[in-house]
């Protein structure tokens, strides 16, 4: 049961991009409550008094905790609210994939990615120290909510790098003391302290004692290096997605983009350091020396599980100067237009191996990143890297293996103009199309059922930006195609891996053919012309008068059914399976199609010609569907492109 918690005496009203954490210390001043007392009787604590507040609660408030939050420090919810970093919700992808979603309602998850800083906080002593309004002199300036995310490195406010740890006890701002429990703050009993002293606390010289480090943050000196003009710049840019006045999918992406990036920048390093600031190139050498000793010294121990995240690529660097210089180069590399080949200089340095230390980078590269930048990654590891370095491994292979569709790299091709649209493209491949593709490929038996599907989805994304997934929707290919196995569709890409056909220069070669037909057919506006076709009584008389033994009666409306889906499939240049005749209203909703059915069985043998090997009444049969079946699909030819 919820408690229902009355007014405070005496609130605040928080200060710009001011966090939960930094408001609760200081309005725990101003109240003379230690945080724990104060986060008790603002409903964030648990049942028990001293309790402690989650992690979570950094991220987002839920209903019950929000409505008593705001209802105690009488601030409207959504005032309450904008002290997390809910809001930045759309448009941060670490902040996404911290929060679980049931229905449209998130809620907090117990995992923090690596965009997130769950465990400390960089600051700017300026900012501590206050604006010089009364309030902020008695009780501090805003501990800010843009510090906590990775990609927050300088106060543009005062022109300088943000600080990530105390001067006097070393340990990063607000981490509490080593190894301590993940909480919304650290030393959340300590009473009397200002909302700027640091909270963090080391051994006493009893066994369970603890000293508080008391050291007055805002007092302490903004770092040595100096801002430079470019990275102010860049850190204006990034905070500048935050703010909602860019799409929130372009935002996201272009933060996934970054992510990905710096990790390879970060593997790769110093291979990248001609595009990182000289006056940061220290720092950053600093971080990779750190990491690279951890990683030495504990990986891959079976019992270091809790260390990963420490020496993973994707763990950004806490010195501001550092993750600065990364994220620059980062950007450099995906947006220079005067090095466009400087991120496949890169690819081949990359290690080979499953290595674990990439963490989430090719899930991210996958799931969130840009088109543009999963086609260049793509495309660069399949050109770059030779046949043998695949074989050991690379991190496309690894992908495939451990997750669904949505996380496969696509596509095989580059977009551009070819000379014809993807509505010319049928769902299923013709005859005389798969044995172009097949000859160029080097194809040992060009009778693949899985490539006659997937060959289609690709040469659609070649002349256009869909993915693998949307460009199978276009050409009405059921979702669960491609992700339910266990005949799943994959991209080219992933049957190459062990092999040496030339799949792109078999598209390449394909797109040709098809540019130079001259009598192309708008497939999209003939499976809309037939959407809901079937075989009307009429037509199925004219072609059973001469073939009356065909069947018994159940077999005949089979058959029948059978000779539907074929004109279907002949006029729309779509699968058998999907035809309307085995759909509803036409058939029932449960209705199942395996290959070894008596429909999917005849279908297969009309297709493969190999009915011309039955008894002359199907044979005859056969003839009169297939000329049907013209002479429906010229009708069709009146009505559509």
């Amino acid at each position: 049961m919820n408690r229902i918690m009355d007014p405070l005496p005496r609130s605040l009203s928080p200060l710009p991009d001011e966090s939960l954490p930094g408001f609760l210390l200081r309005l725990a001043h101003r109240l003379d409550l230690s945080p724990s007392q104060l986060i008790w009787r603002t409903g964030l604590g648990g049942d028990k008094p001293g309790s402690r507040a989650l992690a979570g609660h950094l991220l987002m408030l839920e209903a019950a905790p929000l409505e008593a939050f705001a209802a105690a420090t009488r601030l409207a919810p959504i005032d309450a609210e904008a002290l997390t970093l809910r809001p930045f919700l759309r448009h941060y992808p670490p902040l996404t994939r911290a929060l679980v979603r049931e229905g449209s309602q998130p809620r907090p998850r117990n995992i923090f990615p690596p965009g997130l800083l769950a465990a400390y906080s960089r600051y700017c002593p300026l900012c501590l120290a206050g604006d010089g309004s009364p309030v902020q002199n008695k009780y501090g300036g805003p501990w800010k909510r843009q510090w906590r995310l990775a990609i927050t490195f300088a106060c543009l406010d005062h022109n300088v790098f943000l600080r990530h740890h105390c001067p006097t006890c070393g340990q990063l701002a607000l981490s509490g003391y080593p190894d301590s429990p993940l909480s919304l703050m650290p030393s959340a009993g300590a009473h009397g302290l200002h909302a700027a002293q640091c909270r963090n606390s080391r051994p006493g010289e009893g066994r369970h004692q603890h000293v508080l480090c008391r050291q007055p943050l805002d007092q302490v000196a903004p770092p040595d290096l100096e801002l430079s003009p470019d990275l102010a710049e860049l850190q204006r840019r990034l905070l500048a997605r935050l703010d909602g006045r860019q799409p929130a999918e372009l935002a996201a992406q272009g933060f996934a983009d970054l992510h990905v990036v710096s990790s390879i920048v970060r593997a790769t390093w110093p291979a990248a350091i001609d595009h990182v600031p000289e006056e940061t190139r220290t720092a950053l050498t600093d971080h990779v020396s750190v990491q690279e000793s951890l990683a030495r010294s504990t990986w891959p121990r079976a019992n270091n599980r809790g260390r990963r995240s420490s020496i993973a690529w994707t763990t950004p660097p806490a010195a501001a100067p550092a993750m600065a210089a990364m994220l620059f180069a980062a950007e450099r590399l995906i947006t220079a237009p005067e090095q466009p080949d400087a991120l496949a200089e890169l690819l081949p340095l990359a290690p080979v191996q499953k290595e674990p230390r990439w963490d989430d980078t090719w899930r991210t590269l996958a799931r969130d990143s840009s088109q543009l930048l999963r086609q260049r990654i793509d495309r660069d590891y399949r050109v770059q890297f030779p046949p043998e370095w695949i074989r050991h491994g690379t991190p496309i292979q690894w992908i495939a293996q451990t997750h669904r569709a949505e996380a496969l790299f696509e596509p095989v091709v580059e977009v551009r103009d070819r000379g014809f649209g993807p509505e010319h493209i049928p769902q299923r491949l013709p005859d005389d199309w798969f044995r172009v593709f097949a000859d160029h490929a080097g194809l040992p038996a060009p009778s693949s059922q899985l490539l006659r599907r997937i060959i289609p989805i690709q040469m659609v994304q070649s002349v256009t930006s869909l993915g693998f997934q949307d460009a199978a929707e276009f050409l009405g290919i059921p979702t669960e195609w491609i992700t339910t196995e266990p005949r799943r569709l994959h991209p080219l890409r992933l049957h190459s891996q062990w092999r040496t056909y030339d799949f792109p220069g078999a598209v390449e070669r394909l797109a040709g053919h098809i540019a130079h037909n001259p009598g192309r057919t708008d497939y999209k506006a003939r499976r809309r012309f037939f959407a809901s076709w079937n075989l009307d009584d009429e037509d199925w008389e004219r072609l059973c008068q001469p073939h009356a033994r065909v069947g018994t009666q159940k077999t005949r409306s089979r058959i029948r059914d059978c000779v539907s889906a074929l004109i279907w499939s002949r006029a729309t240049g779509s699968e058998f399976v999907l035809a309307p005749v085995f759909h509803p209203p036409w058939s029932s909703p449960d209705r199942g199609l395996p290959w070894t059915s008596l429909e999917m069985t005849i279908l297969s043998r009309w297709d493969k010609r190999s009915v011309l090997r039955n008894p002359p009444r199907f044979r005859a049969l056969f003839e009169a569907v297939e000329e049907l079946a013209t002479e429906i699909t010229r009708t069709a030819s009146g009505h559509t492109p």
